[in-house]
């Protein structure tokens, strides 16, 4: 992939490109023809891009938008679930992964109070006892103060990636 951008998007010099993984992201006004996309497809026939216009999540995080506001939260595919209580894991694995979901969460949403609630509804389905569920959080959040804290993370990205598409400004390109 590095070849590719050395080969095609450098050259192309776009106003603004970054990569993640496989994911590209990419600026360029909705009313203009997407040139980057065509180069891309053409650099080689077993490498095909598509295009995601106005996505609602990029990487692990979901966002939206209205007039005066936006919202970013967590992203989790449908149906995905944590580990089940009953596994036959550690249980500080599965307190890891309470804690883990709520450093996301904080590091990502708008709104870290119904992120909490979205966690805890999570893992209860996976059968977490509620106190156990309840104890994580409440020992993470008397750990980790997030009212002072500035903005930082994926966050940040959102934010700039919301203002890139209130602009009519981006595309998302993705590595099929």
């Amino acid at each position: 992939m590095s070849k590719l951008e050395t080969d095609v998007v450098r050259p192309f010099n776009p106003t603004f490109y970054d990569r993640y993984v496989d994911d590209y992201f990419s600026k360029k006004r909705k009313d203009e023809p997407d040139q980057l996309l065509d180069r891309l497809n053409n650099y080689h026939p077993n490498i095909k891009f598509t295009v995601e216009e106005n996505p609602d999540h990029f990487r692990d995080t979901a966002f939206s938008f209205g007039n005066d506001s936006f919202d970013c939260k967590v992203y989790k595919k449908p149906g995905k679930l944590p580990t089940h209580w009953s596994s036959e894991v550690p249980t500080k694995w599965k307190r890891n992964c309470i804690t883990g979901s709520l450093h996301r969460a904080k590091n990502i949403s708008t709104n870290l109070d119904r992120d909490i609630k979205e966690i805890k509804t999570t893992f209860s389905n996976a059968g977490y006892p509620k106190k156990f569920v309840s104890c994580t959080i409440d020992n993470f959040t008397a750990n980790n103060s997030y009212e002072d804290e500035p903005l930082m993370g994926s966050l940040m990205g959102c934010i700039e990636l919301l203002l890139l598409m209130s602009l009519n400004l981006c595309s998302l390109f993705i590595v099929v």
